[in-house]
């Protein structure tokens, strides 16, 4: 029997070799329904949020805008594993392709690190998104992002993200299992 297999797919890689394995499935097709059960929770504007993080933050976020918009800070010691931040790119010609906005939806450490109050390192091992609908023209450029961990246990971290353009429109979830060392 002969298998067939379809992918589109891309390596990305660095100088230490393989970064990241992406697989894209499926293509717009018409359809006669519409549905959408995941409404944006109700928190202050960007302008009326602080930041998320003090003084020091990591590396990777002087790329982005973060504004604190619910729920514990990360490294605050927190009993719940979930907070809401604004977020932009810091460069605003990163646009708003399909690309900048997975980078969006993996800018907000993962909630676990909530539970902490100092850095324990954490790796992503798995990663992955759905998208919901294109990313508007514009919208402001900020976006709700929602950060929750939904299951720790023996090492390991179960997390959901789910992500709102500014007028409230969900545009991707995703699912991340991430390994803790603390």
């Amino acid at each position: 029997m002969r298998q067939v297999r379809v992918l589109r797919g891309v390596d990305l890689a660095g100088d230490a070799g393989l970064a990241a394995s992406v697989l894209a499935f499926g293509a717009r097709r018409p359809s006669a329904t519409l549905h959408s059960a995941i409404p944006a929770p109700s928190v202050p504007p960007p302008d009326q949020c602080g930041p998320l993080f003090g003084d020091t933050k990591p590396i990777f976020a002087q790329h982005f805008a973060y504004k604190h918009a619910a729920g514990p800070k990360p490294l605050s010691g927190a009993s719940d594993p979930e907070f809401l931040v604004w977020l932009r790119h810091s460069d605003a010609r990163a646009g708003l392709s399909l690309p900048a906005l997975v980078a969006l939806a993996d800018a907000p450490p993962a909630a676990a690190l909530t539970l902490v109050e100092s850095f324990s390192p954490i790796t992503t091992m798995t990663w992955m998104c759905d998208v919901l609908a294109d990313p508007p023209a514009d919208d402001g450029r900020w976006f709700l992002v929602r950060t929750k961990a939904e299951s720790i246990r023996d090492g390991y971290a179960s997390h959901a993200v789910n992500v709102w353009t500014a007028s409230g429109r969900p545009i991707l979830v995703g699912r991340q299992s991430v390994a803790l060392f603390f």
